[in-house]
């Protein structure tokens, strides 16, 4: 899953957004758009005020992040501490908390009561001592350092990410992608713990607000029914677990072919990915052959242009390729919410990075058409799980008929159906995974002082169907970056996943699509479609109620359900 940068907003932010229209003036004005009713009531002037201090702080802290991300020297994670520390100083502030929380309950005027809603959100988590909201940051820059410049030690040699990848989808030795796995998960003992120590420095930090935990808070803030979401995850794996058995044990066939065993020894090496969140090439032609010469930064953009949505002003600013200390992951940020949107990857011609650049570049897109007539508060995307679902559903047409054949000139017909079972598989393949991390997250902050490796492995036995490494004591969980990078974030790439169908059905079934057979290439009117209706509005509906006036209907697993029909 890609990582989103949300460390700077806490809790629910993807770090984002600026305009749809024209850049705004200096000063005051960029903090404008309430009603002249509004003007004139406190609460309005606080936001006003409040805005106008948070804004270069905001900056700071996301230059510091991006200088971090893309050199890891010691010196910039400093730049992006202090910069998040004097942002936490302002969330933090106990009597404003108390205004706040006051005036969201009573002001009327719908775009202020909007932005007390989200300022409150921004501190509700920093209601904690300044010296704790202190050692939470210290932790996470040192445990995202630890994440950014960590090699992975492979048969005498230190590995990137890339690199490891690469062993875990080629290589045919057994002991060889063991090699390359474990050396990878020596990061999880690395940060083992700090992750500790930061959950129960949230755990306190969600006590101080009034709930049990932090999941808890989380979800909370980031307006989801913690039952809701549980009863969603239930009925998707019941939904689920006949097909993707089934496809487990076609999948485990092939691999336990590739390396010569028998399915039942097959470990969680053998399935080319790190996590088994990704699909393993196990049969049929690879798309990789198809993107092995393929000049992505320039078909991607061109695919882009063609449906009315520009990308040239983010790629200028962005890291696109693989240097010494830079993080191996891929994410966007908006650096200041007036323009300059960027996004991190580490291109290389293959299929999973063309899924990556399609992905981040539609999150790039959201955030820079997000209307510049909204206060600087309301600049950023309805919630993440919208811009995780337009991201993913970009992402998702690296593997669509459509793009292979006009964007990238393939006709192989085998290849295309391939390409297309392929995402079917994927978004089975990782509604399993969310389960894992979902379910694990929800009891690492309720149950910190459990056997979390144990129950990790657990999880992954349930509803991966991947067996244990006999006598492993290791604190695999933590090596995954979300746990300490994106705390309680993996729900919103579940609920992106049932977005993104559910648009993208949308999408295809106006009438202006359906004589292309829904093909989005060439038509203008998609990208218009989404600035006007989806992106223009940024934070100034809650999520649930734009979904539903987008696509006209809540959002549900009716869609994504069709889209693993077959498998």
């Amino acid at each position: 899953m890609k990582l989103q940068k949300i460390l700077i907003l806490p809790l629910m932010l993807t770090a984002c957004t600026p305009h749809g229209g024209s850049a705004p003036q200096a000063g005051e004005e960029q903090n404008k758009k309430m009603s002249t009713a509004a003007q004139e009531d406190p609460a309005a002037k606080f936001v006003k005020d409040f805005s106008a201090t948070w804004q270069p702080l905001f900056k700071e802290a996301n230059l510091g992040w991006w200088e971090a991300n893309t050199t890891g020297s010691d010196a910039a994670f400093k730049r992006e501490e202090e910069a998040e520390n004097a942002l936490d100083a302002l969330y933090a502030d106990a009597e404003n908390f108390k205004k706040i929380s006051m005036w969201r309950q009573k002001v009327t005027d719908p775009e202020l009561k909007r932005s007390l809603e989200v300022i409150y959100r921004y501190a509700l988590p920093k209601q904690i001592s300044a010296e704790k909201l202190a050692e939470m940051t210290t932790l996470s820059a040192k445990s995202n350092q630890a994440f950014n410049t960590h090699r992975s030690p492979v048969n005498g040699k230190e590995l990137t990410e890339n690199e490891v990848r690469a062993i875990l989808s080629t290589s045919t030795s057994s002991a060889e992608v063991k090699a390359a796995w474990e050396g990878y998960h020596l990061v999880g003992e690395k940060v083992a713990g700090d992750l500790k120590k930061l959950v129960l420095l949230r755990n306190e930090a969600a006590k101080a607000a009034g709930y049990d935990n932090y999941y808890q808070m989380s979800l909370a803030a980031m307006e989801i029914d913690e039952a809701e979401l549980f009863k969603l995850l239930d009925e998707l794996a019941l939904l689920t677990d006949e097909p993707f058995a089934r496809l487990k044990g076609e999948i485990d066939k092939a691999l336990a072919k590739k390396f010569g065993i028998t399915p039942e020894e097959l470990m969680p090496w053998h399935h080319q990915d790190l996590f088994f969140q990704e699909v393993p090439e196990v049969s049929g032609p690879s798309l990789d052959e198809v993107y092995k010469n393929a000049d992505l930064l320039k078909i991607v953009p061109e695919y882009y242009k063609s449906i009315g949505l520009e990308t040239a002003a983010i790629l200028e600013k962005s890291s696109l390729f693989e240097a010494p200390g830079k993080s191996p992951h891929a994410f966007m940020v908006d650096i200041d919410r007036e323009g300059d949107v960027r996004i991190l990857t580490n291109l290389k011609n293959s299929a999973y990075w063309a899924d990556t650049l399609l992905h981040e570049l539609g999150h790039g897109v959201y955030q820079v058409n997000i209307s510049h007539d909204l206060p600087i508060i309301l600049r950023e995307a309805a919630h993440e799980c919208i811009t995780e679902g337009v991201a993913m559903m970009f992402g998702s047409l690296s593997k669509d008929e459509c793009f292979l054949r006009r964007a990238l000139g393939a006709d192989d017909a085998d290849l295309i159906a391939a390409a297309k079972k392929s995402h079917a598989m994927e978004e089975l393949i990782f509604s399993r995974w969310a389960q894992v991390m979902i379910r694990f997250e929800k009891e690492l902050y309720e149950k910190p002082e459990s056997d979390l490796n144990a129950r990790w492995w657990e999880l992954k036995k349930r509803y991966q169907l991947i067996n244990t490494p006999e006598g492993r004591d290791k604190p695999d969980y933590a090596a995954k970056m979300h746990f300490i990078g994106a705390p309680v974030y993996y729900q919103n790439y579940l609920y992106g996943h049932l977005f993104a169908a559910q648009l993208l059905e949308y999408l295809r079934s106006s009438n202006k699509l359906a004589s292309d057979e829904g093909c989005f290439y060439g038509h203008k009117e998609v990208g218009d479609q989404l600035k006007k209706e989806l992106f223009a509005p940024g934070m100034s509906l809650p999520w649930p109620l734009l979904v539903e006036k987008v696509t006209g209907a809540p959002l549900s697993a009716k869609a994504f359900a069709k889209e693993i029909e077959g498998i």
